[in-house]
């Protein structure tokens, strides 16, 4: 890992606790220079949809969530996070889509996301959504 790599997660670190400490406005300032010195990575991006999203501002969030979906066909993030965007790009798009009031377009994203969620689970979670405990949790593994 060089320099820029650690500087990035340095950096990204940083962000996330502005925005886990509920401070919006750095977070997405220090987002928005990432995003400005870092234009091939997908997280970036997606954090970014993240605080519109917090904002109640869906339109750009959309926005971003799209700018994600073709930055995962950069080569500019890692394995990891490119692994963890495609688990969750999909609900976050149907999440924006329906506060959008496009139903039809939040159930495509609802369609893609589960399916994958369903594949992506570990047998260990299998078991809980089978169990007795969770029956109503069963439909999503049919």
């Amino acid at each position: 890992m060089d320099d820029v790599d650690v500087r990035y997660f340095v950096d990204m670190k940083e962000a996330l606790s502005e925005l886990k400490i509920n401070s919006l406005a750095a977070a997405q300032n220090l987002y928005e220079g990432l995003h400005a010195r870092y234009p091939n990575r997908a997280m970036v991006a997606f954090r970014l949809a993240d605080t519109h999203e917090i904002k109640e501002e869906y339109t750009q969030s959309l926005q971003y969530c799209r700018k994600t979906e073709s930055l995962l066909e950069v080569t500019g993030s890692t394995k990891t996070e490119a692994i963890w965007i495609k688990q969750n790009l999909p609900m976050k798009i149907a999440y924006v889509q329906w506060q959008l009031g496009d139903l039809a377009g939040a159930h495509v994203s609802l369609s893609e996301a589960y399916p994958r969620l369903k594949g992506d689970l570990d047998e260990s979670l299998r078991r809980i959504y089978r169990s007795r405990r969770c029956r109503s949790c069963k439909w999503m593994l049919v």
